[in-house]
């Protein structure tokens, strides 16, 4: 169940629903934030072939319809899970942790 479901998404200290439309200058507030896993699940065995390594950078190819990042803590089947699970290091990539290194992503679709 998402946060905003739960109430525990607050914006100028009331719940709002996920649909919310937040304006400029308004206060957003998560309720629990801290308790929330900071690191996608490790998981090697998700659609995703490894194209190219480097030192400092790599590229993968996933499957149509596999989500890139995490969006909700129990997620366990995106790219993130894949690289928290093969390159660990990546999740230390990134200003948020469940996007884990990821720079450029695709839709599910794609």
């Amino acid at each position: 169940m998402s946060l905003s479901l739960q109430k525990k998404v607050l914006v100028d200290g009331r719940p709002k629903p996920p649909s919310f439309r937040v304006l400029l200058g308004r206060e957003i507030c998560i309720i629990g934030l801290s308790e929330i896993p900071f690191r996608p699940i490790p998981n090697e065995y998700v659609g995703v072939r490894l194209v190219d390594v480097k030192d400092d950078w790599l590229v993968v190819d996933k499957e149509a319809g596999l989500p890139s990042v995490v969006l909700n803590p129990e997620e366990n089947k995106t790219v993130a899970n894949w690289l928290a699970a093969t390159f660990p290091e990546c999740v230390l990539a990134s200003i948020s942790p469940w996007e884990a290194g990821l720079v450029h992503r695709l839709d599910n679709e794609t």
